[in-house]
């Protein structure tokens, strides 16, 4: 798919009561006003560690948490699309992972503390760490154990992300670390 074609699809958009109300051309999604659905993929190593990524500061990126610490595979969901077939294709995008059994943790509508809405369809799934990060979208990939993981979000939460931050509590007694 050419650069040209990715920007051709379209976004669900909700209300503020999370229901659909229609969908937006990508190019014209506002990333935070927009109420849209994503997909959230933790990806764990056979020896129990978490996979965090630091989101890309690059200038061309639409991501809104630029700079902080998140999950490595996060992508929303394109209209027509299931939750599970936009996971996978962030695990292809973001990583380079193509094949890796998903399980799905829950979906839920959040609203974040930056003001950000979000139906958050989220999934974890255990890969060998040969992972080749997209520049594009990640600065940096590294492993973490549950103890070091609950460290630095208790010392610095606001080096992390909003929905990781939030989903990590909510679904961290389902992981395997």
């Amino acid at each position: 798919m050419t650069k040209d074609e990715e920007k051709l699809f379209d976004v669900d958009i909700f209300n503020d009561a999370g229901e659909p109300i229609g969908a937006k051309p990508w190019p014209q999604v506002d990333r935070r006003r927009d109420v849209l659905r994503n997909a959230f993929v933790y990806v764990f190593t056979p020896e129990r560690e978490m996979l965090l990524a630091t989101i890309t500061e690059e200038h061309l990126s639409k991501k809104i948490y630029k700079g902080k610490l998140g999950s490595p595979a996060v992508t929303l969901v394109r209209h027509g699309e299931s939750c599970e077939k936009a996971a996978t294709r962030a695990l292809v995008n973001d990583l380079a992972i193509y094949s890796s059994k998903l399980v799905h943790l829950g979906d839920t509508f959040e609203t974040f503390n930056d003001g950000t809405k979000r139906h958050m369809c989220v999934f974890f799934c255990v890969h060998d760490a040969n992972v080749k990060p997209n520049g594009h979208m990640l600065a940096n990939v590294r492993r973490v154990r549950r103890q070091d993981m609950e460290t630095l979000l208790r010392l610095n939460p606001e080096q992390f992300s909003p929905q990781f931050v939030q989903s990590y509590q909510r679904y961290k007694r389902h992981f395997p670390f």
